[in-house]
């Protein structure tokens, strides 16, 4: 009979540190020996839970508290006319606006951070809380001052962006009449070629 294998032993990134870890011996022996491999893997998938549940609770609250809700209260401030909570609200969706913007960033830039859905979970509720008036704090201590300084740049780009998408549109058409034109010629002679070549032998 073969000598029996010893088992192999785990990846190094696996194995514990410190004072209570154990010997390569010890990791070779099987059964007990795997327990802290298995303990790895198991507290892996605690945190991996653990972060997909903070996410949909997240998300959960960013659509409800932070969409739903403030559409409605507009709604209502169009329809009663209120000039100072529409001003309130045009407020909170500007800022609103550039959430969601720095929002897609942090999402596949800091997402592993400690916390980081529970902050954003805290982050829409101070914007909208008629305690902390969060939004429109922002908007009137940076983004007001910002865009102000900023406009005439930003209706500049805004209208150079706005031709050069009409003359992209417009090459754009062009190519496309081009290359159908061209298509229904090829496809007319090919038909034309293709009688001129049986049709003789049809007409015998």
């Amino acid at each position: 009979m073969s000598p029996q294998r010893p088992a192999p032993l785990p990846p190094p990134w696996a194995r514990p540190h410190g004072a209570g870890a154990q010997s390569p011996s010890q990791w070779r022996r099987g059964g007990a020996g795997l327990r802290p491999l298995r303990s790895c893997q198991l507290r892996g998938r605690a945190v991996a839970t653990v972060v997909m549940v903070s996410w949909m609770i997240s998300r959960a609250v960013v659509l409800v508290f932070g969409m739903l809700y403030p559409a409605y209260y507009s709604y209502k401030a169009v329809k009663t006319k209120n000039v100072k909570e529409y001003v309130r609200w045009m407020m909170y969706w500007i800022v609103f606006a550039l959430y969601t913007v720095t929002e897609t960033i942090t999402d596949l830039t800091v997402s592993w951070f400690p916390l980081y859905y529970e902050l954003k979970i805290a982050f829409v509720i101070w914007l909208l809380s008629p305690y902390t008036r969060g939004a429109s704090l922002i908007y009137r201590k940076f983004l007001h001052p910002l865009l102000s300084s900023k406009e005439r740049e930003i209706d500049e780009y805004i209208v150079q962006a706005k031709e050069r998408g009409y003359e992209t549109m417009v090459n754009f058409g062009r190519q496309g009449l081009n290359l159908a034109a061209t298509a229904a010629v090829t496809a007319a002679v090919k038909d034309f070629w293709l009688f001129c070549c049986f049709s003789p032998i049809i007409l015998r």
